[in-house]
């Protein structure tokens, strides 16, 4: 099985998965079960499990030496599997799912970078499509994808602000941000969380505001555009850039575009899956064709293969300082064959930091 075959296994797998990019440095742990604040260390959340495979998966959480933190499914033990996750200062967002109950119940969970502040704050069952959580980059607020407790409803884009209440967070003004068919894609937050940029099944790049005040198609692509379930199709840098994949001529090799976020400017980097920009905004980091981690600075014109190990490397995830890319090393779906690797950007340089997992990203 190819990389954008196992990638697409994810459209239609019992258990979700997503990763952002995200990037920090907080404390590592002193003992089991504890944490200081260290600043000189950073943590990365990954998966371990079987994709395909219900109630096989499980978010951990480990510092950048490969030390596990803890096991996210410990801390709400209403679920029994797990996935999922995106990033924000100080937060990230994660999708658990009970899967003793009829079709399943899925629960959207903010946590803090420590992994002791489990909130709540969406429940929906597994028919109506509650999946794939996106936080902001300043933890204020989360989008996920939903039909809206109608099974057979559109999937859309549904926002909700994250506020504050005790020691805990909790979900407030939720609202979609648009009520149009075509269906809606997997979305990305600016760097400052005021706009929400996306993909629907029409093959329109919009970019709306996350207030759900505008909305503004900036792009169409040649054909159909993206399955709504297709994982990180879509990145917003620091330097207001998207990167973004095109599925509309549906072929295997799929186009990696980079254009400014008024739709001018586009030009194609190459083909591959999962762009993510550095925390500059200047590098982009992606999986290409043949499974090679790739970073380019001059929008492909010069291309840096940071691996050449002729196996499948995917889902690149930048370091708070930019220097580190961990990634999934021998990607296969499962984390029995699959690892997780750090690799210095600028040596080449590799750090094996979990033996047995998937889809790592750093907090910030």
């Amino acid at each position: 099985m190819n990389l954008r075959n196992l990638l697409l296994l994810l459209i239609t797998a019992p258990f979700i998965l997503l990763a952002g990019g995200c990037a920090d440095k907080v404390g590592s742990p002193t003992g089991p079960g504890t944490t200081n604040t260290n600043e000189g260390m950073g943590r990365l959340v990954y998966n371990v499990g079987t994709i395909g495979v219900a109630g096989s998966g499980s978010v951990t959480l480990m510092d950048s030496n490969g030390n596990t933190i803890r096991n996210m499914m410990a801390m709400v033990p209403v679920v029994n599997e797990s996935g999922v996750w995106s990033c924000g200062v100080g937060r990230f967002v994660w999708l658990a799912i009970d899967t003793t109950w009829p079709n399943g119940v899925n629960y959207v969970i903010v946590s803090n970078n420590t992994g002791t502040m489990n909130s709540i704050v969406f429940r929906g069952a597994g028919d109506s499509l509650v999946a794939f959580p996106v936080i902001s980059p300043d933890g204020s607020h989360v989008a996920i994808l939903t039909r809206g407790g109608t099974p057979s409803g559109s999937r859309r884009i549904l926002v909700m602000a994250l506020q504050s209440s005790g020691d805990s967070v909790i979900a407030v003004d939720p609202h979609f941000l648009s009520t149009s068919v075509p269906e809606e894609a997997i979305p990305c937050f600016s760097p400052d969380g005021s706009k929400i940029a996306y993909l629907d099944v029409s093959g329109k790049v919009i970019v709306a505001a996350s207030d759900g005040s505008s909305s503004v198609p900036v792009a169409t692509l040649s054909g159909s555009g993206v399955n709504t379930y297709t994982l990180w199709t879509i990145d917003w840098s620091t330097t207001n850039k998207l990167a973004f994949l095109d599925f509309s001529g549906n072929t295997v090799a799929v186009p990696i575009h980079v254009m400014n976020t008024d739709g001018t400017g586009m030009v194609t980097v190459d083909t591959g899956y999962t762009p993510s920009w550095s925390p500059d905004g200047k590098t982009l980091a992606y999986s290409n064709y043949s499974g090679d981690i790739v970073v380019t600075s001059d929008l492909g014109l010069t291309k840096n293969n940071l691996t050449n190990n002729g196996q499948y490397n995917a889902k690149p995830s930048w370091s708070p300082d930019g220097k580190q890319i961990a990634y999934t090393y021998k990607f296969s779906g499962q984390s029995s064959t699959s690892s997780i690797v750090s690799i210095d950007v600028a040596t080449k340089v590799t750090k094996t930091l979990a033996s047995s997992g998937f889809f790592a990203s750093w907090l910030r």
